[in-house]
């Protein structure tokens, strides 16, 4: 076959090297470079599953332990001999404080209860107990008052007259009554 004269094999040669040149410059980027992009995104995109995994795994073990510790707290807290019991109970608590009294030989001139004020955990309640005795009676009743768990003593006053010897010593105590939280029910 002959070319005309017009063109030399140089020409020739130049325009498939040029054809050949735009077909492939085309494939690269009508198909290759979108694949090579989709490759890139995808190994992107499997690292930060691979991170995201992990961090799932270290979640996973952080909850784990933090079910145990809560179970075993639950436990401890379950074998205690402290219980709270709700506000509304007062008159127990009440009743039971007058009984000691009377078992310790003081006489109670006034019990008062103020309304109860709640923490998210528990709730006090202050109670105001004014009663006599000889000394000895009310330091066994404060004995007897802080060995119950139930209860704390943000003030006691003690007060006499030590030159009337028929008049016996005052005290004061002000008392907070631990209560269950509204919902907590017992």
């Amino acid at each position: 076959m002959k070319l005309p004269s017009t063109m030399s094999n140089e020409s020739v040669t130049a325009a498939a090297i040029a054809t050949l040149a735009a077909a492939t410059a085309v494939a690269y980027f009508a198909g290759l470079a979108p694949i090579l992009r989709s490759k890139s995104t995808y190994s992107a995109a499997q690292s930060a599953l691979a991170e995201a995994q992990s961090q799932i795994g270290s979640l996973g073990s952080m909850i784990g332990t933090q079910q145990s510790e809560e179970a075993r707290l639950q436990a401890d807290l379950d074998a205690s001999p402290v219980r709270l019991h709700p506000a509304g109970r007062i008159n127990e608590c009440m009743s039971q404080l007058t009984a000691l009294a009377a078992e310790t030989g003081i006489v109670i001139e006034s019990l008062q209860q103020s309304p109860p004020t709640y923490k998210e955990r528990f709730g006090t309640v202050p109670i105001r107990l004014q009663a006599r005795g000889t000394y000895s009676q009310c330091t066994y009743f404060i004995r007897k008052i802080t060995a119950r768990h139930d209860l704390g003593t943000s003030a006691i006053d003690l007060s006499g007259n030590g030159s009337d010897a028929n008049n016996s010593p005052l005290i004061v105590l002000d008392l907070l009554w631990y209560v269950a939280p509204p919902e907590q029910r017992t």
